[in-house]
């Protein structure tokens, strides 16, 4: 039997042998697993955790999947059914990623030849490794809003403030700091707010002092707009 196949029957195997299990006793042994691992954050049990991903204090993860690489700092939501992984993922503080979104760090070679996974196939029979994927890390700042939907591809950038729209496709890193983004591929289509805001809002940072508990003047000043 083809190796490739064996390991997915494998874990086929597992998942029924699972599945054996009474319900009821499979939900509180993943639960009490994750409350004993992510003490300060919500991950639901319906959500797929790789062991080496980091999941910040005060995260909302619902019903999502975590590869390893991947980093999500304080106080991020992530939606159901999105899929983070794949490689180097870096997310700051305070992001809200929508329902179904897509992050990958890694990518088929799309100048080879085929962009078939020979690697998974033909691993038991050639020495040789084959470079069948490449990698380019992904970075998302503080603040970030991902809307329904939205994928981000290796080597993108979205910096500090910026909003993605639903289903739009982030490919580039020549974005600014509350750039409101949009299509496929995605483009600058405003920017939140006046230059002196933004520069306002990037000089104080205010991500970095949140650990604490923030004040109801900070509060009050982040959640009204500037003309207020």
């Amino acid at each position: 039997m083809l190796e490739f196949v064996k390991l997915h029957r494998d874990n086929e195997r597992r998942l029924i042998t699972e599945a054996l299990l009474p319900r009821a006793f499979q939900i509180w042994r993943k639960r009490r697993f994750l409350a004993k691992k992510y003490p300060q954050a919500f991950v639901s049990i319906g959500s797929n955790i790789a062991p080496n991903a980091h999941i910040g204090n005060g995260c909302l993860i619902y019903d999502a999947h975590v590869d390893d690489n991947v980093s999500i700092g304080d106080y991020c939501a992530v939606g159901q059914a999105s899929i983070l992984g794949h490689g180097r993922i870096s997310i700051g503080k305070f992001c809200s990623i929508a329902h179904n979104t897509y992050i990958t760090s890694t990518n088929r070679r799309l100048r080879s030849r085929t962009t078939c996974l020979l690697s998974r196939i033909v691993s038991s029979r050639v020495t040789s490794k084959a470079e069948d994927t490449e990698s380019l890390p992904v970075t998302i700042g503080n603040d970030v809003w991902l809307g329904w939907g939205a994928v981000v591809l290796p080597g993108a950038v979205i910096p500090d403030g910026c909003v993605v729209g639903a289903n739009a496709v982030v490919t580039k890193r020549a974005y600014k700091p509350y750039s409101i983004l949009g299509g496929a591929p995605a483009s600058i289509l405003g920017q939140r707010f006046s230059d002196l805001e933004i520069a306002r809002l990037l000089e104080m940072r205010w991500w970095d002092d949140a650990d604490t508990d923030m004040s109801e003047e900070m509060v009050a000043f982040l959640t009204t707009t500037p003309d207020e």
